[in-house]
């Protein structure tokens, strides 16, 4: 599971995509980013790009949005399914 919440966190995220799946093709990638970590491979549980905002107002509204999917983030971390990466 991976969680970027914005444009940088996304591009650096994207790399560590990257890097995994050369470690282990079979790695699943889940979690919170952008257009960037999904072309890497990442399954998006949430685009961070559709709360995309400016100013510190406005960010503060988008708090609960953002952090909703953090329980089923959990539940999905911790299920046995979830195949890991090997080392």
């Amino acid at each position: 599971m991976l969680v970027a919440g914005e444009a940088s966190g996304d591009l650096h995220g994207a790399a560590l995509c990257r890097a995994l799946r050369g470690l282990d093709p079979r790695c699943r990638l889940f979690g919170m980013g952008g257009a960037q970590m999904a072309a890497a491979g990442m399954n998006l549980l949430v685009d961070v790009t559709r709360a995309s905002v400016v100013g510190g107002s406005e960010a503060i509204g988008q708090v609960p949005r953002l952090y909703a999917p953090t329980a089923g983030f959990v539940r999905s971390s911790a299920a046995p399914t979830v195949p890991q990466c090997s080392s």
